[in-house]
């Protein structure tokens, strides 16, 4: 594997030859350890060569709905919560993004929900590294930076180098929205170009919305988030899945800045309170209200975290609502959040599959040598981790920021980026995966090197490279795969593949024609 030393710390330059080494096992290393960290970071994150194409797909399906302006729309409604719940501090989540907040010449930013904090790092270049070591300081989205996972120089490092991108990034959508009369512009592979090196902040939750199609949606349901609500008031204890609704509060970013509800208490002991964080509270209503308006699906773990995430991300908690639902149910596969989860099991059989056809080695390891069709309906125990990058849209599993850039692409090109993010970092972790001793040890990677990769310029880049390991992935291929898994599920009888790769399934190549595919799908 070729290892890009560029933008790297000139500090760990010396560590180059060690760095291609075969990383130690997971298990085995001490955090603490600078020495070790770096050697780690250097082995399993930078990656990428010189000569990575940097947007290199072939097509660009249309989600069902878009609108074709924007215009706020901010309601607030009455928290209706009244009781309270002591417990444990939940376990720690700790994530890293840039911070530079940056202001466009052509369109003011609208006031964000995290607006006021501080910003990771002072603008000055020369700031000291000891400040970042202040755990009083967050991210741009009020989390812990992950210094138990990046040494605290390539903190610093990125975080300098990623402002001039930031920048870069702001003042090309600037120029793109210039040409659109200050509109968002609509579907073209120019977007699609755009939208993988990046949405600028300010309007990343109203480039969300716009082409999601939540923002169509709310338009033409005005009052739809403030009935369901209603609803759920007069419903209260009865709704089913408002006691673990609640419960769940206190588990979500616990550790953010904006989430926290951990509240001393005059004994010393510390009482988690979700009344008394209003972004807690949005995040209670946003879910009742889902849960009302979707009973198929109701409540389960990982939307109050897709929630949260929107809540940080949009103007407000209705568009939080609406983004939460078009995800949901019109972004992911049927039945994926049911109490069935087909579509989760199928997606993840499909993932398995490609696995098998591009990564032989890799699956050998994960399934202990076993053909792919001995494993249908016993998928290897990885799948476990890899579904939960699915149903969580890759948060907790990668840095924030990197999260952010992912969703970026997934809600302007679709659920297909689900599958190209998780089958890189597959890619990326192929040689340690292949070392490993067990496949036990292989689950362990593919949970902690997700949490190094912090560079999501380069990441995304790697990704959408026309070399990259699904560059000929289409979704005609995947809903093919799907179809056939599917039709397995229901008859339980043996089907032989009709295919071994994308080429030989017949598939179009013409970006048109895979765009017609996706509309019809959706």
């Amino acid at each position: 594997m070729v290892i890009d030393q560029r933008n790297f710390l000139e500090a760990i330059e010396n560590l180059s030859a060690s760095s291609k080494k075969q990383p130690p096992p997971i298990d085995s290393i001490e955090i603490t350890d600078e020495q070790t960290m770096c050697e780690l970071y250097n082995s399993s994150v930078h990656f990428l060569t010189h000569d990575t194409t940097q947007f290199g797909d072939e097509y660009l399906p249309y989600p069902p709905f878009f609108s074709s302006g924007y215009s706020s729309s901010i309601s607030s409604f009455t928290n209706s919560s009244s009781s309270s719940v002591t417990s444990e501090t939940s376990s720690s989540r700790s994530f890293f993004t840039a911070s530079d907040r940056f202001n466009s010449p052509l369109l003011k930013p609208k006031k964000h929900r995290v607006a006021k904090h501080d910003s990771v790092y002072h603008d000055q270049d020369n700031e000291s590294m000891a400040s970042l070591l202040d755990s009083n300081k967050r991210d741009y989205y009020g989390f812990k930076r992950p210094t138990q996972w990046v040494n605290v120089e390539t903190l610093y490092r990125f975080d300098r180098d990623y402002r001039k991108i930031l920048n870069h990034q702001s003042c090309k959508w600037n120029q793109l929205l210039t040409e659109y009369g200050g509109e968002l512009p609509p579907f073209s592979s120019k977007l699609k170009r755009y939208a993988r090196k990046g949405v600028p902040r300010h309007l990343r939750g109203k480039a969300w919305m716009h082409y999601s199609g939540a923002k169509a949606k709310m338009d033409a349901h005005p009052n739809e988030y403030k009935i369901l609500l209603e609803k759920a008031t007069e419903m209260g204890k009865s709704n089913p899945h408002a006691e673990v609704i609640y419960r769940d509060l206190h588990r979500t970013f616990p550790d953010n800045t904006y989430f926290s509800c951990a509240v001393p208490q005059p004994d010393g002991t510390v009482a988690m309170i979700p009344e008394s964080n209003p972004r807690l509270c949005a995040l209670q209503r946003v879910l009742l209200a889902f849960s009302v308006h979707s009973p198929n699906i109701g409540y389960c773990q990982s939307l109050n975290f897709l929630a949260g995430f929107f809540l940080l991300s949009v103007e407000d908690e209705e568009e939080a609502f609406w983004i939460l639902e078009t995800t949901v149910n019109d972004i992911y596969p049927e039945n994926m959040f049911d109490d069935s989860m087909d579509g989760s099991a199928i997606d993840q059989t499909v993932l398995m599959q490609l696995v098998y056809e591009k990564m032989p080695a890799v699956w050998n390891k994960l399934s202990n040598k076993r053909c792919f069709w001995e494993c249908v309906q016993d998928l290897p125990p990885v799948t476990l981790v890899t579904n939960h990058w699915f149903l969580t849209l890759f948060l907790n599993i990668l840095p924030i920021e990197t999260v952010a850039r992912v969703w970026d692409c997934v809600f302007v090109e679709g659920y297909k980026v689900l599958f190209r993010v998780a089958l890189a970092i597959i890619k990326l972790s192929e040689e340690s995966i292949c070392a490993a001793e067990d496949p036990t040890d292989a689950l362990q990677l593919l949970q902690n090197i997700p949490k190094r990769l912090l560079d999501c310029h380069e990441f995304m880049q790697y990704v959408f490279s026309k070399s990259g390991i699904s560059n000929d992935l289409t979704y005609r291929d995947i809903e093919s795969r799907r179809s056939m898994f599917r039709n397995r599920r229901l008859q339980r009888i043996p089907v032989k593949p009709t295919f071994s790769s994308p080429s030989s399934a017949g598939l179009s190549d013409t970006w048109s024609d895979d765009d017609i595919v996706e509309q019809i799908y959706l």
